[in-house]
């Protein structure tokens, strides 16, 4: 008998082999939503921590092995590939004035009154110099709240209140997987930080970006040039890296315009964006380290570019 099972983490990986001390055996990655097919039963107790299973990616028909910790029971009824009640944006505690700069109320986005807010209609010029605007105002080098701590970095926290000015969606927290599981079977879930909801790092945020983004107005690029060249028309640009060992810190970095004072590196035909992050060195702007791309050191195992338009998510 065919029993059908949802990928209810953010991310899983999908091996020829049950081994997961072998990276080589990763076929891909699968996203929250995924449906995939066992001739095991989950609820039986014998069921080892491994479990063979077939996807359908692109056409094909795949076979291979999961944790079957990261599965859960799909419901009879028919659902579509992605769990559809998931799709809106989710913050904490929206336009609350305690929540400055100053603040360390991290898992909120910035309340402030004063915060910048974008014109209505507004042409390419406006939306370049917004940017630049979101970067003056958040003062990443010089901010309470974007600076680092001798045990925490805080690259996400910066990429999230950045992309909230910007009016684009970057999850700061996202639904925990039991949560997952009952917006599957159409349950009402209420946001509750610490019970149905979770703080995203830069690894986390990583998954989000590759399953996800793209249900919020994000699109992946695959070239420093035209990612460069995306912002440079003032869309919002970020480039994110997952780290082999996931229990230390990726990191993600907001890619801005260029100005004439502002450039991204260039090296002949290669280039390097320019860059504001939060991170073990706080930087309003930069572009290559050294004459080196941050995120193709080998202590990342994967890294990924995305543009998304200006006020998307508003």
């Amino acid at each position: 008998m065919t029993h059908s099972y949802f990928v209810k983490s953010i991310a899983l990986n999908f091996r020829s082999s049950p081994n997961s001390s072998n990276r080589n055996n990763i076929i891909t990655v699968l996203y929250q939503g995924q449906i995939v097919e066992s001739e095991h039963d989950l609820e039986q107790k014998n069921v080892a921590k491994w479990i063979s299973i077939r996807v359908h990616l692109n056409g094909q028909v795949i076979n291979g092995f999961v944790s079957k910790l990261h599965l859960a029971v799909e419901s009879p009824n028919p659902k579509p590939q992605q769990v559809d009640t998931i799709q809106f944006p989710i913050h904490l505690n929206e336009n609350n004035p305690k929540v400055t700069l100053q603040s360390f109320q991290r898992a909120y986005p910035i309340g402030v009154a004063e915060r910048p807010k974008l014109l209505e209609r507004p042409t390419l010029a406006d939306k370049k110099n917004f940017i630049h605007t979101i970067v003056q105002f958040l003062d990443v080098e010089h901010n309470p709240r974007y600076k680092r701590t001798v045990n925490a970095t805080y690259c996400n926290i910066y990429a999230y209140d950045f992309c909230y000015l910007a009016g684009v969606y970057l999850p700061r927290i996202w639904w925990n997987e039991g949560s997952i599981i009952k917006l599957w079977l159409k349950e009402k879930v209420i946001p509750i930080y610490g019970n149905t909801l979770f703080e995203m790092n830069a690894n986390a945020l990583f998954n989000w970006l590759a399953g996800f983004s793209s249900l919020f107005g994000w699109q992946r690029v695959y070239f420093e040039s035209e990612l460069q060249e995306a912002v440079n028309q003032g869309k919002v640009g970020l480039i994110c890296a997952k780290r082999i060992n996931t229990n230390k810190s990726g990191h993600i970095t907001v890619v801005v315009p260029e100005t004439a004072n502002q450039q991204a590196f260039k090296d002949g035909t290669r280039l390097i964006p320019l860059q504001s992050q939060a991170g073990a060195t706080n930087r309003a702007y930069f572009s290559d380290l050294n004459g080196a791309a941050w995120y193709r050191h080998p202590r990342y195992q994967e890294f990924g570019f995305w543009v998304c338009d200006i006020g998307e998510s508003n």
